[in-house]
């Protein structure tokens, strides 16, 4: 088996060497794939030897794919923190394992990982997360049940589509000679030129996302919040929020909200607030 080891010096990656003295759980293991880090926290100038190191070794199958990742001694006690990484018929990880405190072996493959955890979770028979696929190549996302039995009732829901005559069409412009920007509606975006994807999470809210063919997002809605993007790269550009849920998103350094906006904000309080004429989007003059 092939072995590669990564040498690792205040997070920036100094060389691969065959001489890096290995834990003793992986000398002389030939029966196994891994890569093995090493990255030192901290050295002594006096001693030239490093005070304070994290190591961490990742297993994979004969098909390359991780199968068992270890941070070694890595919990408080010392044991090794190990993570179980298995796949379906199909070659796909539809179960994300929580990771699991073991008696440390200095890196070595461990077994029983998933007893393991389901011990320290306080025995709950679930402490994976799992995902349902869609029955295409394209593997999207069905479903999703959170790590736990608590929310095995509570799955998040995925729906994919397109747009009807939903979404409405919005130009933004700014004018630099006059320092003054508007935004104009342009009636609605033609049907099935969006793609649709709704999310519905564990509590029942929705949010549903339009993106165009760039993969640009175009709108978001929410239970709580309204956004519409424009520009290019789009830039939020309108928002429409209960004054009970404030958000306020710039993406870019050169947009700015006034305080008097701010103010007016905080203090008025209808049933929903529309943030316009405030991000520039185009230039014109």
């Amino acid at each position: 088996m092939k072995k590669l080891y990564l040498a690792l010096s205040m997070g920036l990656f100094v060389g691969l060497y065959s001489q890096t003295v290995l834990p003793s759980g992986l000398q002389g293991l030939s029966t196994e794939n891994y890569v093995f880090a090493r990255t030192y926290l901290d050295y002594d100038t006096i001693t030239n030897q490093a005070t304070k190191v994290v190591e961490a070794v990742t297993y994979y199958d004969g098909l390359g794919r991780p199968k068992q990742s270890i941070n070694i001694k890595a919990s408080p006690t010392g044991k090794d923190v190990v993570t179980t990484i298995p796949y379906d018929g199909f070659g796909r990880q539809v179960d994300s394992w929580l990771p699991a405190p073991m008696a440390s072996l200095n890196g070595a493959i461990q077994a029983g990982v998933e007893t393991a955890a389901v011990g320290f979770y306080n025995n709950d028979p679930k402490p994976f997360s799992r995902k349902k696929l869609e029955n295409s190549p394209l593997d999207r996302i069905d479903s999703l049940v959170q790590a736990g039995s608590a929310w095995s009732d509570y799955p998040v829901i995925f729906d994919y589509g397109t747009n009807k005559n939903e979404v409405k069409n919005y130009t933004a412009t700014f004018d630099y000679t006059t320092f003054t920007s508007t935004l104009s509606l342009n009636g609605l975006r033609a049907a099935n030129t969006l793609y649709k994807n709704t999310v519905n999470d564990e509590d029942g809210n929705t949010s549903i996302e339009y993106k165009n063919g760039e993969g640009q997002t175009i709108l978001v809605l929410t239970t709580r919040m309204e956004l519409h993007y424009l520009g290019r790269p789009s830039t939020i550009a309108y928002m429409q929020i209960p004054i009970m849920y404030i958000m306020i998103i710039i993406n870019s350094p050169l947009l700015f909200l006034p305080l008097q906006l701010l103010h007016a904000i905080f203090h008025k309080l209808p049933k929903t607030i529309s943030v316009t004429n405030i991000f520039t989007m185009t230039e014109t003059g």
